[in-house]
């Protein structure tokens, strides 16, 4: 899922349609499912790798429809691996329905994994973690903002010059987009730092003031968002709390 204002560095401003199987390149198809909304661009995108034999690579939502029409698209190429990037349910409920249709084994669906790579393509397939449409949304307790910059970090020693994301078009620039990911978390935990600084206490008081003209249903989404910044300036000992982080939490500069 995924929510920022104007001021996120969304560098896509065309998103790919959902409903047909497209060549994306030599060794990969995407399928979007039909699951389109405001916390998932068009739709997720389901991923094929290989040709006559391949690999599926998050199957999307509890959709049977989805899935007929992604295993009409192959035809008689056989699905040899399932792979799910994580396990929101936009990305992963469809691996039960394709598992009973192939039998094909599950793989990598341990809970908010790391997403795999393709070397023969230079290519990442990155979930959830790096999309180009917009930014991600690290919400507690699923999320934890310093794993989430850790990994972040992580990306800044690889080499892949395209991902494919979980929803919306690929990254072509991936180094580039990594980098301004990175800066604006820190000007949004700066922000925070500074309405705490100004006298907000509570986090819809936060939200109100830095999310400004965002669209009301984010709402609950971004202060999820500032929760986790909060979460994680407190563990590092910059910001005070009236007791563990949790939502309803005072907060206060340390």
């Amino acid at each position: 899922m995924t929510v920022e204002d104007e001021s996120g560095p969304r560098v896509e401003r065309s998103l790919p349609e959902s409903g047909r199987m497209e060549r994306v390149a030599p060794l990969i198809r995407r399928r979007i499912a039909p699951n389109g909304g405001p916390f998932t661009a068009t739709g997720t995108c389901t991923y094929v790798v290989g040709q006559d034999r391949v690999a599926i690579i998050d199957p999307g939502p509890d959709d049977p429809g989805h899935i007929a029409a992604l295993l009409d698209d192959l035809g008689p190429e056989r699905v040899e691996a399932i792979v799910v990037t994580h396990t929101h349910r936009d990305h992963s409920p469809g691996a039960r329905l394709l598992a009973a249709r192939t039998g094909a084994p599950i793989v990598g669906c341990g809970p908010h994994r790391a997403a795999c790579a393709l070397p023969e393509a230079d290519a990442l397939f990155s979930g959830d973690h790096v999309m180009a449409w917009n930014t991600t949304i690290v919400a507690p307790p699923d999320g934890e903002m310093r794993a989430y910059m850790a990994s972040l970090e992580k990306l800044r020693g690889r080499t892949e010059t395209t991902y494919w994301p979980g929803h919306g078009g690929p990254v072509q620039e991936p180094a580039r987009l990594v980098r301004c990911l990175i800066g604006h978390r820190r000007q949004r935990e700066a922000a925070i730092r500074a309405r705490l600084a100004a006298g907000d206490t509570r986090i819809p008081e936060v939200v109100a003031a830095i999310y400004q003209g965002l669209d009301p249903r984010l709402r609950g989404a971004a202060a999820l968002s500032v929760f986790a910044h909060l979460e994680d300036l407190v563990g590092r000992g910059l910001v005070a709390c009236d007791g563990p982080p949790r939502l309803d939490a005072t907060y206060a500069p340390a």
